[in-house]
């Protein structure tokens, strides 16, 4: 077993293989990978899913004009093929770097990933 010195620097994250990974999302405009500070940072444009009427109910629409409910639903379902992208993109990683580190942050409109080597 080898040790590393202390100032012996660490295999640095392989950057081109993870936007290979999450080249579909990046080519949709979807996505967007950055190197900073030895971490891999994805940010990828997917609304959370919120409780239909969380924020003050179903408004009532004439069912012929474009309802609340079908926007609602029409965003749930781009929302979750976005997230199923996202998530086959990091099982093509892990096949390949099974020691990363993920972490994941969301807000209403944006998923943060990180993926690291500790």
């Amino acid at each position: 077993m080898k040790i590393r010195k202390f100032n012996e620097a660490v295999e640095p994250i392989d950057i081109e293989y993870i936007r290979h990974c999450f080249i579909d999302l990046i080519e949709e405009g979807k996505a967007e990978v950055k190197l900073i500070n030895g971490s891999a940072n994805i940010n990828i444009e997917a609304q959370s899913l919120v409780k239909l009427g969380e924020f003050g109910g179903v408004n009532k629409d004439r069912i012929g004009s474009g309802t609340y409910f079908e926007r609602y639903v029409k965003g749930a379902v781009e929302s979750v093929k976005t997230m199923k992208m996202a998530s086959e993109s990091i099982s093509r990683l892990a096949d390949e770097y099974p020691d990363y580190r993920l972490s994941v942050f969301s807000t209403n409109a944006m998923m943060y990933i990180t993926i690291s080597l500790s």
